[in-house]
């Protein structure tokens, strides 16, 4: 299972899952077409080349101009992170993608939003399952 944030999204300031005729059904075929857009895209142009030089670009400039911003970049973490409801997710020696504040010092305070339960306990198997399998290697 990939953790998904519904519960966080938004637009316009309006949660998602208040949307007029969004309803909880959609949330599973929308993550199914992220999760495949890469393949959309390779099998109409060839490769995600042009994206993956954009992110790196825009990485780069907040590294180098120290910006301070908060993006979601993967790194290993050290010990449990805290999200903003104040609940505990255990993602030490784990590398996972969590929105982060990034200047010259690198990745530094992952910026973990309220999780409700469902999508704690998806985070907190995806890290186990992440941790397992490195320890597979070693």
């Amino acid at each position: 299972m990939v953790p998904k944030l519904w519960s966080q999204a938004s637009v316009g300031g309006l949660p998602l899952r208040q949307w007029p005729g969004w309803s909880p059904e959609r949330e599973e075929r929308v993550a199914l077409q992220v999760r495949r857009a890469a393949y959309e895209i390779i099998s109409r142009k060839g490769a995600t080349n042009h994206a993956i030089g954009l992110v790196t670009a825009d990485l780069l400039r907040a590294l180098l101009r120290d910006e301070h911003r908060v993006l979601t970049v993967s790194r290993v973490h050290e010990g449990s992170l805290n999200a903003a409801d104040h609940s505990a997710v255990r993602l030490d020696g784990v590398a996972l993608s969590v929105p982060a504040l990034v200047g010259a010092r690198g990745a530094v305070g992952a910026l973990l939003p309220a999780l409700d339960p469902a999508e704690r306990a998806a985070l907190q198997h995806s890290a186990e399952v992440l941790r397992e399998a490195a320890g597979s290697l070693a």
